[in-house]
């Protein structure tokens, strides 16, 4: 988590959650401030499995969609990140 907090590499957090619930579970959790941006549908986007939460984290990032690795845990997010042209990383129970 060093490298992570030390900014080495930036990250997103793209979420189906309203920004207001994503940013308290970071928060309850103490991560929060390892990420560099919240995207959430209170951006006005389309949900998963829709690309376009991805899609947005990678220009607020400002790095191109197919350099992005998204670790996602549900089917939904896994075919969003596809759909993006993103590699993904799907956590499994």
């Amino acid at each position: 988590m060093l490298a992570l907090k030390e900014g080495w590499i930036s990250l997103a957090v793209a979420t189906n959650a309203e920004r207001s619930v994503a940013e308290l579970s970071l928060a309850a959790i103490g991560m929060r401030n390892l990420f560099d941006h919240l995207i959430s549908i209170s951006d006005g986007v389309r949900p998963k499995p829709s690309p376009e939460l991805f899609k947005l984290a990678a220009k607020r990032l400002a790095v191109p969609q197919n350099d992005v690795l998204v670790i996602e845990d549900s089917p939904q997010g896994v075919q969003a990140a596809i759909d993006a042209g993103m590699s993904v990383l799907q956590l499994i129970d």
